[in-house]
């Protein structure tokens, strides 16, 4: 058969690839001539049209093309002075040529051998080798400081992409696994433990990514290739080592966030600030910050101004390659490794690594897991002990980003030299944050507050409501806030999410004590002024509902300066088992942080009486909110309307109990004239004074209901009606029959 060879043999050694592909080939070779029947016509490919053979297989050639001459051409080649090149381009006889040599071999295998001992010389390795072929390995080598050994090794694996040489490498095969690393050795020409020992689990060529092997190989193709971070580094080439770093990391945005938006994280920033700026400059090793906590609490917001107040510079370990899809845990951690080297001889430079869940092998215990999802499968090239000695030795500072630190070892967690967990900022802290972002909108503080009430709320999603609302306006500074809130709420829509309004409740009124019937053996006078002193306290409000009991945590925190946040038993019942307990624990958190007085209303379910409790969970609630109870150190307010169900323990653990009734006669004539006719002294006419005599049941909160009424139906009730609609609440309440008027009926 006749091969058209014109693209191989006569570009010859023009080619890198060609040159030092033959060099690795003919090492392997002229180590393990039992290799070469197999691998000769790739090898004949590799060596190309510059082959020098002797002319005793010269005169061989010629005389087997003579016998395949069809065109005369074979008359006119003088044996002397012929080159495989000019002979081949002639004759295109390559399967030709390829036996000869093979037979040749066969009858004397000495002289092959010699033969290829002088090609070999002729190529010059210790030249040619010398120095890599691409500048990205002249560049990779330096930032990494990798040995002429493990960047020969690199060519080798980057060579399997160039297809001559990666059918001299499917050539060589039938040997045991261990053999492989020999077959290599003598193709890098290094000793065989020194190339052990640079492709171990734990040297840089696999542990960075950069090559990998397969210990069971069927040939030497499969026994060594370019990993995912070998790849990413020689695809394009590089100028300069700043290129070659822009493959591993970015400079890091500047924060949008200043100090004071995380004042309820001041201490942890004065003391990362010092940490990070003389870990910096000293390069202490092993200087890693473990942030995490929900997403949308201002971890990476954090890092970076950590980084600007520190003076150092930010780089991220980038996520994904140039051509922006996502790469591997495997491969990220790799870059960050690498990123450690390339920033090594810095004193002002931090790594910020973030969403850091799949970097580590999943422990097996996180939720995930136990359905067979876990986060992340076991890493052949990157041991337990590789990753520990990265968290205990990188020379560069670095804070570490996860959402969730669940399916993360014990064994990893104990080495970050500081953890700070994110929570929900402080409604405070929301409020400066949404101001900062509708900065240049005219915005009433009232909505401020309606938004930072939203704790899921993230400034982004602010930012992109407000521009669609001020591009609907026409790009003025006036906005419809009824089409910014809408934005907003349809935004966490779409994220599945239920947009919230709880949180710090702003004061609606003054607490009208004239309107609290109130059952307590001390003064609420009292009660202020203990806890102005004390400023700790837990404190159980029960009776009646609409009573005021809210009303009064309201004015027990204004009273000693504190804000109210107010969460309802709904806000802690959790899908899964254990969730419950975990809000449980960051309602008690979350107003540590603020320092908050806690109303947690309606809280029957979670202070019933454990003896009722018909479930385990049912238990473990409550048990959790003792738990957190007795280590509040703050004022804790719980309402309910079952007292009677309330556990022995919990009842115990109240320091003042309030019982609220419904209004007195004399409170409910009194807030009627009030309410109704602008005075609480005024007259009423004797029917309707009669009449609220019988309602016994009024509360405040019947009379502020009656009031929202008016306010819908934008009308002002006279005396009549607002008795009726106040007869109406009383009878649904059980309270006795009402009479129809109007509308009203």
């Amino acid at each position: 058969m006749k091969l058209d060879f014109d693209e191989t043999p006569e570009a010859g050694f023009s080619s890198k690839c060609c040159h030092r592909g033959a060099v690795f080939a003919l090492r392997i070779v002229l180590a393990n001539p039992g290799a070469y029947i197999e691998a000769s016509e790739t090898l004949l490919r590799l060596l190309g049209n510059d082959a020098v053979w002797p002319p005793r297989i010269i005169k061989a050639l010629v005389k087997a093309l003579e016998l395949e001459d069809d065109e005369g051409e074979t008359s006119a080649i003088d044996e002397k002075s012929i080159s495989i090149g000019k002979l081949l381009k002639q004759r295109r006889g390559f399967r030709t040529y390829s036996e000869v040599i093979s037979h040749q071999f066969s009858d004397d295998p000495k002289l092959i051998h010699e033969a290829l001992e002088d090609n070999l010389r002729r190529l010059d390795p210790k030249t040619l080798l010398k120095k890599p072929a691409s500048r990205n390995l002249v560049i990779l080598g330096k930032l990494l400081n990798l040995s002429p050994m493990e960047l020969r090794i690199i060519e080798v694996a980057q060579l399997r992409s160039f297809e001559p040489f990666r059918n001299f490498m499917r050539a060589i095969n039938g040997f045991a696994p261990n053999e492989a690393f020999e077959v290599l050795a003598k193709a890098v020409d290094a000793p065989l433990h020194k190339l052990r020992a640079a492709l171990s689990v734990s040297a840089p060529l696999r542990s960075l990514g950069l090559v990998r092997i397969d210990l069971s190989p069927s040939d030497m193709e499969d026994f060594i290739a370019l990993d995912d971070a070998g790849q990413m580094f020689l695809a394009e080439q590089c100028r300069s080592e700043t290129e070659m770093l822009r493959v591993v990391l970015q400079p890091s945005q500047k924060p949008n966030l200043v100090d004071e938006d995380f004042q309820h994280l001041q201490k942890e920033f004065s003391w990362l600030k010092s940490f990070l700026k003389t870990a910096s400059t000293q390069q202490v090793p092993g200087a890693n910050i473990l942030f995490y906590g929900l997403p949308g609490t201002g971890k990476s917001e954090f890092a970076r101004l950590l980084a600007v107040s520190a003076g150092l510079d930010a780089f991220d370990v980038k996520s994904a390659n140039n051509e922006g899809d996502s790469v591997s845990g495997k491969v990220r951690m790799a870059n960050f490794a690498i990123s450690q080297r390339f920033l090594s001889e810095r004193h002002d430079a931090m790594l910020i690594f973030d969403e850091i869940e799949d970097v580590f092998p999943d422990n097996g215990m996180s939720f995930a897991a136990l359905f067979g999802r876990s986060r992340n499968t076991a890493k052949p090239d990157q041991s337990k002990a590789w990753l520990n000695q990265q968290l205990e030795h990188s020379p560069v500072p670095a804070i570490w980003i996860s959402n969730s630190i669940e399916g993360i070892d014990e064994a990893y967690l104990r080495r970050f030299a500081f953890h700070v967990e994110f929570r929900t900022p402080p409604k405070s802290a929301r409020e400066r944050v949404i101001n900062r972002c509708l900065d240049n909108f005219n915005i009433s503080t009232a909505l401020i507050s309606r938004l930072a009430a939203d704790d899921k709320l993230s400034p982004a999603q602010i930012r992109q409501a407000s521009q669609f609302a001020k591009l609907c306006a026409g790009g003025g500074n006036n906005l419809d806030e009824t089409l910014l809130l809408h934005a907003v709420k349809s935004s966490q829509s779409a994220m599945g999410r239920q947009p919230q309004g709880i949180g710090h409740v702003a004061g609606n009124g003054q607490c009208n004590f004239a309107y609290l019937n109130l059952n307590s053996d001390l003064p609420i006078e009292k009660i202020e002024q203990a806890l102005r002193r004390q400023s700790s306290a837990t404190m159980c409000f029960y009776g009646v509902p609409g009573a005021g009991k809210t009303s009064l945590a309201r004015h027990l925190a204004d009273a000693i300066g504190r804000p109210l946040l107010v969460k309802r038993a709904s806000d802690l019942l959790g899908k899964y088992v254990g969730e419950s307990e975990k809000l449980i624990a960051d309602m008690f958190r979350e107003a540590s942080q603020e320092g908050a007085v806690l109303l947690l209303d309606e809280a029957d379910s979670f202070l019933r009486s454990r003896q009722m409790a018909s479930h385990s969970w049912e238990v473990t609630q409550v048990n959790e909110l003792l738990q957190q109870m007795e280590a509040f150190e703050g004022v804790f307010v719980c309402t309910t309307n079952l007292m009677k169900d309330v556990d022995e323990a919990a009842l115990r653990r109240f320091t003042f109990k309030i019982r609220f009734d419904a209004l007195k006669a004399s409170q409910r004539e009194a807030m009627f004239a009030e309410m109704v006719m602008g005075d609480p002294s005024a007259t009423l006419a004797s029917p309707i004074a009669n009449a609220l005599r019988k309602l016994e049941s009024l509360t405040p909160g019947d009379f502020a209901t009656v009031q929202r009424q008016e306010s819908v139906l934008g009308e002002k009730y006279s005396p009549n009606d607002f008795l009726v609609c106040l007869e109406r609440e009383h009878a649904i309440k059980g309270g006795g029959c009402h009479k129809s008027i109007g509308f009203l009926g």
